[in-house]
């Protein structure tokens, strides 16, 4: 049986009640995560894994979201856009200095946006992300 990315999500959603620095930062991680996955296997699903020669040398996320923002349907192309913004916020919670202060509440959107997107990427029509 396939993992549920979005257990990964609801983890998120639990580590929000720690108030520790470190819950706030892996909030941030699993949220990404679970959007991440579940884009990446629909653009499995939608033989899209066959990425531009020109993108080789990029990440998987990268790639992945740029499968997504090469579409011809607009809802498509935006989710790309996100994606590309989530994975700048979680490296930055993976990476960076943050103030303390403001993890919690960052983290806590981070988390509301996600779910938003994680809709709108299950009612995208079926055809997309397409090859």
């Amino acid at each position: 049986m396939a993992f549920d990315w979005q257990e990964f999500l609801h983890l998120a959603e639990r580590l929000l009640e720690s108030d520790t620095e470190a819950a706030y930062r892996s909030a941030i991680s699993r949220a990404y995560y679970s959007f991440f996955n579940a884009a990446f296997e629909r653009a499995q699903r939608n033989n899209c894994c066959n990425f531009d020669s020109e993108d080789r040398n990029k990440g998987m996320h990268v790639r992945c979201w740029g499968v997504y923002k090469k579409g011809p349907d607009p809802d498509c192309r935006k989710l790309g856009v996100e994606g590309d913004r989530l994975r700048d916020l979680r490296v930055r919670a993976d990476y960076k200095s943050a103030e303390y202060r403001r993890l919690r509440e960052d983290a806590a959107q981070f988390i509301k946006d996600v779910r938003a997107l994680s809709g709108k990427l299950a009612a995208l029509d079926v055809r997309y992300p397409a090859p």
